[in-house]
C-alpha cells in the first residue's frame, strides 16, 4: 500500500452524548484489542501496550518528521500528556522515520516530552494497520482500542471519557477484546516516499 493512501473515509457511527467517546475513523482495530508491544524509547524508558498498573488510557500516535500535519498534532498531544499524565494517561509517539536522527531532532524541535519510539522499518506501523500519518489510537486500561483518528481535540475528548471511567471489576480487567478479524497490515514501504513530496 503506497504512502499517502487515505484510510477509508467512512466514519464509525457512535453517540456523542455526555460520557461518550467521539466517533472514530473506520479502522479494523477500532473496538478490537490493541496489538501488544514493549519498546525502549529514545530516552531509555520502557513503554508499550499494555501499560503499567496505573495506566488508565494510552495514546499511541504514529508520526514522522516529514509529515506537516504531525507538526500540529505532536504539540497538542504533548499538552494533553502534560495535563493528564498524573491521572493515568500514557502517550507514546511512534516515529516511522527511516533515519532515526531525523525523528529525534524533530521531536526535540517540537518539544515532545512524552516517550518516542523509533519504528524505522515500519513493523509496528504495519501491525497497527497504519497507511498514512498522522494516525492516533486511544487504548483503554483493558487494552481495547476505543478511538482511532487524526484530530487531537477528539483524542482529548476520548481520553477524558476513559479517565473518568471507573476501575473495571477483576473479571473484566483481565478480559481482552477479540482481535479484529481479517486485519491485513500494509507493506512497510507504504509510508515511504521522496523527501520532496513527503509532507502532508
Amino acid at each position: 500500500m503506497r504512502r499517502g493512501l487515505p484510510l477509508p473515509a467512512a466514519i464509525v457511527l457512535a453517540s456523542c452524548g455526555a460520557g461518550a467517546v467521539p466517533p472514530s475513523l473506520a479502522h479494523p482495530l477500532a473496538g478490537a484489542a490493541a496489538p501488544e508491544f514493549q519498546r525502549e524509547s529514545t530516552d531509555a524508558r520502557e513503554v508499550g501496550v499494555p501499560g503499567s498498573d496505573r495506566t488508565k488510557a494510552t495514546i499511541v500516535d504514529f508520526w514522522a518528521s516529514w509529515c506537516g500535519a504531525c507538526q500540529e498534532t505532536m504539540p497538542a498531544l504533548d499538552k494533553l500528556w502534560r495535563d493528564r499524565r498524573e491521572e493515568g494517561l500514557m502517550v507514546i509517539g511512534v516515529s516511522v522515520d527511516e533515519v532515526p536522527d531525523e525523528a529525534v531532532a524533530m521531536a526535540e524541535h517540537l518539544g515532545a516530552s512524552f516517550p518516542v519510539v523509533l519504528d524505522p522499518h515500519q513493523r509496528l506501523a504495519a501491525t497497527y494497520g497504519v497507511a498514512k500519518v498522522p494516525l492516533t489510537f486511544v487504548v483503554d486500561r483493558v487494552g481495547t482500542v476505543r478511538w482511532v483518528g487524526r484530530d487531537p481535540s477528539a483524542a482529548r475528548r476520548a481520553v477524558d471519557v476513559l479517565l473518568a471511567e471507573g476501575t473495571p471489576p477483576p473479571s473484566a480487567a483481565g478480559l481482552r477484546a477479540p482481535r479484529a478479524a481479517g486485519l491485513r497490515a500494509p507493506r512497510a514501504a507504504g509510508l515511504r516516499g521522496p523527501r520532496a513530496a513527503r509532507s502532508e
